[in-house]
């Protein structure tokens, strides 16, 4: 009779167990989050600073029906995947980008990665929030949709970790501080990064439980990294890098697997663990996508989650992605990296003749003025 009763004790812990890990995730709210930024890449900040009284919305898959969930299912297919450009706007009319479509966009990323955690969600997310929702709420004036874009920023604070079971998603870099406490889960996790300016990035694990505590920290590959080409039917990374890379363990390096885009690291944990890995951030080219084909002509930059625009481009001068653009080791007014590169002026020259190289500096897409697509 006891080992009956004992089967039957197991069978039901199994089944909890598997229900806890098939559970959707639940995000940290972002007022349990401190971040920091003396560089400006703190969004949460520049949302406050349109206006002080916003505060990040909570975002869970249990206030969803299954209606709003086909809806976020369809958006994400039909606007987000098939329309969002290199900058994470959208074209309307005769204005450059669509804001409530670039914020609505960043809230149905959020909301499919609680019904499916994979990285590319949170590359959406990171597209919007470093090019379009930066650059839109820097600039001078008011309006709704300056607005909505920085509600988007102070949301998004509430997104950048994320729980299930005894599992931490890591899903967006940023200097921050987050005391984490669930039903299965408790510590602090502090997050030491120079992203977007440099590749380097710190975690340190504190106020643990003493003893050992087993856990699973899931670290985002972003896109950029790998060049990786997950969701968009408007543009794609030319060049592909290696899927992993080294990762440290208080200065050993740690066998990790990948999982939906996300580094994976489950072992036993103590108070004081540190995590250092360094992501690939080399320029990158992005094509246009035309019918679901890399469109050969014009190319784009990128280094890290920003995207770029050059700047001193003659017109009719092309550029060579075999001498592409790197870091020039200057930085812009802004204090962001610069990159330089060379292009072509065939215009000035006789048919038979060389075409003259002219130098060109290229700043990131927030800081304003320039030109995203370089002709081949």
């Amino acid at each position: 009779m006891r080992f009956l009763l004992y089967i039957i004790l197991s069978l039901c812990s199994c089944f909890l167990a598997s229900a806890q890990i098939a559970s959707p995730p639940q995000y940290i709210h972002g007022d349990s989050i401190v971040m920091w930024s003396p560089d400006g890449s703190d969004f949460r900040s520049l949302g406050l600073h349109v206006d002080p009284t916003l505060t990040s919305r909570t975002l869970c898959a249990a206030n969803l029906s299954t209606k709003e969930s086909k809806k976020a299912d369809q958006y994400w297919a039909n606007v987000v995947c098939k329309q969002m450009d290199i900058v994470g706007g959208f074209p309307s009319g005769k204005k450059k980008c669509c804001s409530p479509s670039a914020a609505k966009s960043a809230q149905i990323a959020a909301t499919k990665f609680l019904t499916a955690p994979h990285a590319k969600y949170f590359d959406v997310v990171e597209r919007i929030l470093m090019n379009h929702a930066m650059r839109s709420v820097l600039q001078s004036g008011d309006g709704e949709e300056k607005q909505a874009l920085a509600q988007t920023l102070c949301d998004a604070a509430g997104w950048v970790y994320a729980t299930r079971a005894r599992e931490v998603f890591m899903n967006l870099y940023v200097n921050s501080t987050v005391r984490i406490v669930t039903d299965s889960l408790r510590m602090i996790v502090d997050q030491m990064t120079s992203l977007p300016h440099d590749n380097r990035v710190k975690i340190r694990i504190s106020g643990l439980p003493r003893g050992k505590y087993p856990f699973t920290l899931k670290m985002r590959i972003p896109d950029w990294a790998v060049g990786r080409n997950d969701f968009s039917q408007q543009f794609a990374f030319m060049e592909q890098g290696k899927q992993t890379f080294p990762v440290y363990i208080n200065g050993r390096e740690e066998n990790m697997k990948l999982e939906d885009g996300y580094m994976v690291i489950s072992r036993k944990w103590n108070s004081g663990d540190e995590v250092f890995f360094d992501l690939p951030m080399p320029v990158r080219h992005l094509r246009k996508m035309v019918d679901g084909t890399a469109w050969r002509g014009v190319v784009a930059l990128q280094r890290g989650p920003w995207v770029y625009c050059a700047q001193g481009v003659p017109t009719g001068a092309y550029y060579v992605t075999s001498d592409p653009a790197a870091v020039d080791g200057n930085s812009t007014p802004w204090g962001n990296v610069r990159l330089a590169g060379t292009c072509y002026d065939a215009s000035t020259a006789p048919a038979d003749a060389q075409a003259k190289p002219v130098p060109f500096y290229a700043v990131p897409y927030v800081e304003g003025v320039g030109q995203m697509w370089l002709t081949e």
